[in-house]
């Protein structure tokens, strides 16, 4: 547990009588204020405070909840992710986390109960939802079309002609 020195300045009221004036003493004194100064030591659960050096990179918690994730084997609830990464953090984090990581579609989620189960999402799906929100995101699609081809390996244009090939028999085999 880590505590720390306190120290506290409280402002109380007069002590004075109903009546305005303090016992025996001047009407003005009542009107005036006390100040206490009071000392103590106020603790926490957390072990320490994170300093500037000792905080996570953007994205590292990401990274370890996914991780987890995918060491698990199966769909697991955020208290069992909780669990599997064995850190200080509050069930809340980690379900901020989960949320977030299912927004971007990184995760995918069931409901077990009140809750839900996690799992990571299939890499090349995410993948490709990325690669569909960038070409969408362009203004011309040919040209990122076009800057993709010019980035790719050569052994990969003969498996991406292919695949072209294969969509679009497969097309026409459901038109018909």
């Amino acid at each position: 547990m880590a505590c720390s020195q306190v120290t506290e300045l409280v402002v109380l009221p007069s002590l004075g009588s109903a009546g305005g004036s303090a016992p025996g003493g001047d009407p003005d004194e009542a009107a005036s204020t006390q100040l206490k100064l009071t000392n103590y030591e106020r603790c926490s659960r957390r072990e320490s405070v994170m300093t500037a050096d000792q905080r996570r990179e953007r994205g590292d918690l990401e990274n370890e909840v996914l991780a987890a994730l995918g060491t698990a084997g199966r769909p697991v609830t955020a208290g069992e992710v909780l669990e599997l990464l064995e850190r200080d953090l509050a069930y809340t984090t980690v379900m901020t986390t989960l949320t977030r990581l299912h927004d971007k579609g990184a995760v995918t989620r069931e409901r077990v109960g009140r809750a839900y189960a996690y799992a990571a999402a299939d890499s090349a799906a995410v993948t490709a939802r990325r690669m569909r929100r960038v070409l969408e995101g362009g203004d011309d699609r040919t040209v990122v079309l076009a800057r993709f081809l010019d980035e790719l390996e050569p052994a990969d244009v003969p498996l991406l002609q292919r695949l072209l090939a294969e969509a679009e028999q497969a097309q026409q085999d459901g038109g018909q």
